[in-house]
């Protein structure tokens, strides 16, 4: 046998086993079909230029490069196009039709919401089904870091800041505690209402 082509072959075995463990298909049954049909086209190429000494090997390379690279893209796009699809509640109101659409009682949405701890429908942003399990985003709500010119250090520890923070915060403003009625946090942004002067 061709020393060229039992090179090309040992090239393509290695080539094939770090790919599919860069795309995390460790196991067999992980393959879709779509990974099927690229694992059979990629055969199909691999034996045209192990046989063809007139053809580049990189032919085969590059497809499965852009494979690597491209499923990430669109995994991410498919996940949101399946979460747009399964949306049953959007800022605090429920979507009844797609509830009915994917036979989930209204029951087992309550329920649900209540083993995740969650007494209000108004207190959530989103929520959607993935696979009939129910997947909930809060909305944001505000934390309270000043009440009444008074530090709530509790609140500081809970989003990982520091006093120093915060004091060079209100510094920045040319503002003091004993000027705040009222400072709070919410989506990484800090509010803050004065007192009357």
């Amino acid at each position: 046998m061709n020393p060229t082509i039992i090179f090309r072959i040992i090239i393509f075995y290695l080539f094939i086993i770090i790919a599919y463990r860069l795309i995390n298909k460790q196991e067999l049954k992980e393959l879709t079909i779509a990974d099927g049909i690229i694992f059979i086209l990629t055969i199909q190429l691999m034996i045209e230029v192990l046989f063809n000494d007139n053809q580049n090997f990189l032919i085969v390379i590059f497809p499965v490069l852009a494979l690597i690279f491209f499923r990430p893209l669109l995994r991410l796009f498919d996940n949101k196009k399946s979460i747009n699809n399964n949306i049953v509640i959007r800022n605090g109101k429920v979507n009844f039709s797609e509830i009915a659409k994917k036979k989930y009682s209204l029951h087992s949405l309550v329920n649900e919401l209540s083993n995740q701890g969650i007494g209000k429908i108004e207190d959530i942003k989103m929520a959607y089904l993935n696979n009939d399990e129910l997947v909930v985003e809060k909305q944001y709500q505000p934390l309270p870091l000043v009440i009444n010119g008074v530090i709530d250090y509790q609140t500081l520890t809970d989003i990982n800041k520091t006093p120093d923070w915060l004091l060079e915060i209100l510094e920045s403003k040319n503002l003091s505690l004993s000027n705040i009625y009222y400072s709070f946090y919410i989506d990484e942004r800090l509010f803050i209402i004065q007192k009357d002067l």
